[in-house]
């Protein structure tokens, strides 16, 4: 039951994240800064436009509340996923390893006015993570893609039971993702669904079981 209510709110995500539907006033009041950012993608490696949109809407239909970002790059997914987060009430850590790009993301999340719902840390991840206290119920990842499956053991005993891991890229990077998806693959307490956005690329979606299995 409560895997075909993850595919169902996949499903519903992804045709929210198509639909272009009617903007609320909060995205209203965003959507200059997140225009603004949309042409430097390539050089900032941002999601597109449509893969922030389907964050959003995961983070708001399954009631995410302390929520962790690999890689944050200028802040532009981390705007969507703090949109996401705004309506449950929630907080996002967001983790990236260059300090200017970190600079440049709190400049536009503070212009976004999610300054109070993102905090952004520098450093490298696989450093990061260790310190981090507490625990989180989403994560999305999109830092180098070789150290997904390092980022996911650092992060996985500090999740909780039923959180949700969004790794970004699962189809265009694949093979340098092997190694996650093979560990994902041995975690019994983990349902995998690979997203697809797009032709070609999207999102390795990992809900935690909310009862553990045994191996």
């Amino acid at each position: 039951m409560r895997k075909m209510a993850a595919v169902c709110l996949l499903a519903m995500a992804i045709g929210l994240a198509h639909a272009e539907p009617a903007m609320d006033a909060r995205l209203q009041e965003v959507d200059p800064i997140l225009r603004r950012l949309e042409p430097t993608r390539g050089q900032y490696l941002n999601v597109p436009r449509e893969h922030g949109r389907f964050l959003r809407m995961l983070v708001e239909m399954t009631g995410r509340k302390r929520a962790l970002e690999i890689g944050t790059s200028n802040g532009y997914s981390a705007i969507w996923i703090g949109l996401g987060l705004e309506k449950t009430s929630g907080k996002l850590e967001t983790v990236e390893i260059v300090p200017e790009t970190s600079a440049m993301a709190k400049a536009n999340l503070a212009e976004a006015k999610l300054d109070r719902t993102v905090t952004c840390t520098v450093g490298d991840a696989l450093e990061v993570l260790p310190r981090l206290e507490g625990t989180f119920d989403f994560v999305f990842i999109d830092a180098l893609k070789e150290d997904y499956w390092r980022y996911y053991e650092l992060v996985r005993p500090k999740l909780r039971p039923g959180a949700v891991i969004a790794a970004h890229n699962a189809l265009s990077a694949r093979e340098a993702m092997s190694k996650y998806f093979e560990l994902l693959d041995a975690d019994p307490n983990l349902q995998t669904t690979i997203v697809q956005i797009e032709p070609g690329d999207g999102f390795a979606v990992s809900f935690v079981r909310e009862k553990p299995q045994s191996p």
